[in-house]
């Protein structure tokens, strides 16, 4: 057996006798030709004529073209960007070491070891273990992992550390090494920002087994002020699965004051039995937070018991909250024995005529979800969606509720004694979703029939209804339901499904007139039936973006808009012109990936459906989010009315957008 340390383990030990470098401060204009060149050229992708900029003599341009590369993430840029991390400029090392990162090149790892050691930036050095976890294997994660050399006051270097093996999880690349490190920065007196991204690490990494650290996380959730860490710690000691884990979840409840974490523990006790946890969780239900409470529902209407289910019936018809009510009815409905059916139907009875009454698109959006949870329900849900003076919004919860329901692994159980009838007739329905031309219709079903479980091609006698489909969509507008259509007509005839898939070209360039008027502290006032939403413009950050937006805003596109999304404890998204998430305008922008962290609350990005897809769409985080580090737009910050954003409801409106 060969004993020996690894390059990057001597490496990191070296660094933390480094002094920190404070480096030259690049201070960019957007009004200089040669930046709005390099945008213009990272916009368009065009890797090669953003190179020679590596070269230039004034270091402004170098770091913009190395931020420029990031977001284009074209490996061809990689032999340059390792020539980048010998730059005189700290800001450039900086920059390239995560742009870096961004081209996720296995090739670049050994170099970027090299340029750690000689490195004498504490800051460019952290960027360099991240971009190790952006691109590395298994063998440098155990490297990194095995670094414990650092006291608290080597902030910069603990994040690194910390970004990196978060990064390599981000990958689906774990080891026992990389998690204990992690339970150590929990542990340790390490700063908050990085206990935050081992708290999440903990939280969203797959296959992990936290069982031995039990008393290790215990400890850190009852010391721990921080909402940020705890409510990942939360999580973390859900997966435990231990009766000491739940416990102590369970009796932190009733005392939090943070409501992120008191989702964050339901949504922990998911796997708890039911019984340790149903005070709680009925308690919960009425807590003064409608988010909390609809968690809550959420939990009881996947776990409770059928003996629980009159008692569902009696908490919904009791709660206040509409999305609260439909969830609870929704639970009862389900949690019915399928035996009792006439119970079955009088609920059903009973959510249809809600269903009628309310003029909440949303909320009858919910309610159909609600009656799909009785398969004979179907032919009242797909008369729904097809109503001539159904809301786009309406059509979307409906078409998805169908889906889910055909999706389920009981179906034959739940559709009863005539599943075969209901197959023929949501067969139908589906076919009749993608003539319809309405992509959310489109979309959503064209998932399920490519479901090779459901072996849904016997149901059409062939697929040219696909080919007319295809034929009428708007491109680009169109572009995510067009290709999720095309890889199932690729599926129905036996093809490769990526083939003839489009990919999204530069339609539509940087309007630089827009900016032309804004500061690099330019702020936007957002204004709600709650209050008025102000954040910052990261005009230099992300420039396409915040033109994008600006002209939106200035034509007043956003007026009267839903927040159509409101994922409780993650996101509140707006700006859809359909109101169902679905919306787009005829062009789409691209992703700026520059080095922002969603590490923190308040943070407004592009929604997307993947790279270069964004278009009118964007989001505010409700707590840190660093899986969507280098693959959302950050283009805004919200700088005052932080709490009206956690009080924001499905369905409420964006009265105006003012920029200032």
């Amino acid at each position: 057996m060969r004993y020996y340390i690894p390059l990057i383990f001597i490496v990191i030990i070296c660094a933390s006798c480094l002094p920190e470098e404070k480096g030259n401060i690049i201070n960019f204009s957007l009004n200089d030709e040669a930046i709005q060149e390099i945008f213009r050229l990272q916009d368009e992708r065009e890797t090669a004529e953003l190179l020679p900029y590596a070269d230039a003599v004034d270091a402004t341009y170098r770091y913009a073209v190395a931020q420029a590369l990031a977001s284009v993430q074209d490996t061809m840029a990689v032999p340059t960007l390792l020539r980048m991390l010998r730059d005189t400029s700290a800001e450039v090392r900086y920059m390239t070491a995560y742009a870096l990162g961004q081209t996720a090149s296995e090739k670049s790892v050994d170099s970027l070891t090299i340029a750690f050691r000689q490195e004498e930036s504490r800051r460019v050095q952290s960027a360099i273990l991240e971009a190790v976890g952006k691109s590395g294997n298994k063998k440098h994660l155990r490297q990194i992992s095995g670094v414990r050399t650092y006291t608290p006051k080597d902030t910069l270097l603990l994040e690194g550390q910390a970004r990196a093996i978060y990064r390599f999880m981000n990958r689906g690349i774990t080891t026992p090494e990389g998690t204990t490190r992690m339970i150590e920065l929990l542990q340790q007196a390490a700063p908050n920002s990085v206990q935050q991204v081992a708290g999440d690490y903990l939280r969203r990494a797959k296959n992990i087994k936290l069982d031995k650290y039990e008393s290790e996380l215990i400890d850190v959730f009852e010391k721990e002020n921080t909402p940020n860490v705890r409510m990942f710690v939360a999580s973390a000691l859900g997966k435990t699965e231990s009766a000491a884990a739940r416990d102590t979840l369970v009796s932190a409840f009733a005392g939090e004051r943070d409501y992120r974490v008191k989702i964050n523990i339901i949504r922990a006790l998911r796997d708890a039995n039911y019984t340790t946890v149903r005070t709680m969780m009925l308690g919960a239900i009425e807590d003064s937070n409608p988010k909390v409470a609809y968690t809550a529902a959420q939990y009881l209407r996947s776990k409770a018991p059928a003996s629980e289910a009159k008692l569902l019936g009696e908490l919904a018809n009791n709660a206040s909250h509409w999305r609260v009510k439909s969830e609870l009815r929704a639970a009862a409905l389900g949690r019915t024995d399928l035996s009792y059916a006439n119970t079955r139907k009088r609920l059903s009875d009973t959510i249809k005529l809600a269903y009628e009454d309310s003029k909440n698109p949303y909320e009858k959006g919910a309610l159909l979800e609600a009656l799909a949870e009785h398969a004979p329900n179907h032919t009242y849900i797909t008369e729904a969606i097809f109503d001539s003076a159904a809301t786009a919004v309406t059509k979307s919860y409906g078409i998805q509720a169908l889906v889910n329901l055909r999706s389920r692994n009981d179906f034959d159980k739940v559709a009863g004694w005539n599943s075969g009838d209901v197959k023929k007739a949501l067969a139908a329905t589906f076919k009749r979703a993608i003539e319809s031309g309405d992509v959310a219709l489109i979309a959503s079903t064209s998932g399920i029939l490519r479901d090779p479980k459901l072996n849904m091609r016997r149901e059409y006698a062939g697929a040219s209804f696909m080919t007319d489909a295809l034929k009428k969509m708007q491109l680009p507008r169109d572009v995510e339901a067009y290709n999720e259509l095309r890889r199932t007509l690729n599926y129905f005839r036996g093809d490769d499904l990526e083939r003839g898939i489009l990919p999204l070209q530069h339609n539509h360039p940087i309007d630089w007139s827009v900016l032309e008027d804004l500061s690099k502290n330019s702020k936007a006032i957002i204004q709600t039936k709650r209050g008025a939403i102000e954040l910052d413009l990261l005009v230099n950050d992300a420039p396409g973006s915040v033109a994008n937006f600006v002209k939106l805003a200035k034509d007043g596109f956003f007026d009267a808009k839903n927040f159509h999304r409101i994922v409780p404890n993650f996101v509140a998204q707006g700006g859809c012109p359909r109101g169902d998430g679905w919306g787009n305008l005829p062009y789409s922008i691209r992703s700026e990936l520059g080095p922002n962290y969603y590490d923190n609350e308040g943070y407004v990005g592009m929604a997307s459906a993947g790279k270069d897809t964004e278009c009118t769409q964007w989001f505010i985080t409700h707590s840190p989010t660093a899986h969507l580090d280098g693959r959302y737009t950050i283009f805004g910050k919200i700088s005052s009315g932080m709490d009206l954003v956690h009080q924001l409801e499905i369905g409420d409106v964006i009265e105006s957008v003012e920029v200032k």
